[in-house]
């Protein structure tokens, strides 16, 4: 309803040189997920062997089962933090190929 998503695949063609075929963006009802994708070093999610499936990257709360215990929920913004800072360090891998 906002263009969030379309918004973002354009500020990432802008600011990376992404091509709109090769982004998929989605926005979700949930304010954050409590237990994530598992994922490797490299945000690759993994399949349930425990194997990267090839082109499929998770980054923020939905990745890593990192609250899976219990939700910080005293420390406020940490959610934010935790997508902003792994999302922007998986773009940056992913664009210079450090990331594959």
């Amino acid at each position: 309803a906002l263009g969030i998503v379309q918004k973002t695949v354009a500020r990432m063609t802008y600011e990376y040189g992404c091509r709109p075929e090769d982004i998929l963006a989605a926005i979700g009802p949930g304010l954050c997920q409590t237990c994530g994708l598992d994922i490797d070093d490299e945000h690759h999610v993994l399949d349930f062997d425990l194997r990267p499936i090839p082109g499929l990257f998770a980054a923020g709360n939905n990745a890593g089962n990192r609250f899976c215990v219990q939700y910080a929920t005293p420390l406020s913004g940490m959610s934010l933090g935790f997508c902003l800072t792994e999302g922007r360090l998986l773009a940056e891998g992913l664009a210079d190929g450090s990331i594959a």
